[in-house]
């Protein structure tokens, strides 16, 4: 299992650095040059054992589901490892076995389980929502229920964006008889809003603090600039809710 590959190469990575660090030790390629000296080759042992298990990690990790976002948390950190620098490596280790906490498993029977339980959660879309854009929220919130229960929280957190981008963009249509969509392609979740109220659509300002959450998390996932928003099962799950209960409003 490719999961339980990782767990034993960090474990061997970790066990390297700590023996290297015993016995004080520096990285070093290469044999000692001396095997009539046992301490030299003790130490050129430790020091492949480390090599090894780096090399090792840098393989297996690969061989995660590409499409998971814990794959991605964990290749990120792959980068951060050091040759040189054993120490800068038991930190990754650390990010590493945290993410690996977080990660779907699979049980005996191969059915997929988590910590977390966000497989549990179901998602309805509220019933009053316009019948024009119904049949979009309807695709937009089964790929979502779809994210959230393999654990891709990002991508789900993005799509609670785009429904509401839909859903803001049909009530400025209602209430202007214009698609701003075609006036101005580009425009952000908060210009709408001020669009709308300046159209006079009045907010409860619960909606516009939960939606300008939604788009800043949505902002810091996908723009290469920010650094990378990675959110915890209970923080989407928040932010879903925050989106059911968002469209339920904006169209009451």
């Amino acid at each position: 299992m490719p999961i339980e590959k990782v767990k034993r190469n960090i474990e061997l990575l970790k066990q390297s650095i700590a023996y290297m660090k015993q016995k004080g030790l520096q990285p070093k390629k290469g044999d000692s040059g001396n095997f009539a000296n046992f301490n030299k080759q003790q130490e050129s042992y430790y020091q492949k054992n480390y090599f090894s298990a780096l090399q090792a990690l840098s393989k297996v990790i690969p061989e995660l589901d590409k499409y998971n976002e814990y794959h991605i948390m964990l290749e990120k950190q792959l980068q951060k490892l050091s040759y040189e620098n054993p120490d800068q490596n038991l930190n990754v280790i650390v990010n590493m076995l945290d993410i690996l906490e977080q990660m779907p498993f699979e049980d005996h029977k191969g059915s997929s389980k988590n910590k977390a339980k966000s497989s549990s959660m179901v998602f309805e879309l509220p019933k009053n929502v316009s019948q024009e854009i119904k049949e979009e929220l309807e695709a937009d919130l089964k790929e979502l229920q779809r994210c959230y229960q393999n654990n891709c929280l990002r991508s789900a957190v993005i799509l609670c964006g785009r429904m509401l981008e839909t859903a803001l963009h049909r009530k400025y249509f209602e209430l202007t008889k214009v698609d701003i969509l075609e006036t101005n392609p580009g425009i952000g979740l908060g210009t709408l809003i001020a669009k709308l109220t300046e159209k006079g659509m009045h907010f409860d300002p619960g909606v516009t603090q939960q939606i300008h959450l939604i788009n800043q998390v949505r902002i810091f996932s996908v723009h290469k600039k920010q650094e990378p928003f990675y959110p915890s099962s209970n923080q989407a799950q928040a932010m879903v809710l925050f989106t059911m209960d968002t469209l339920q409003k904006l169209f009451q």
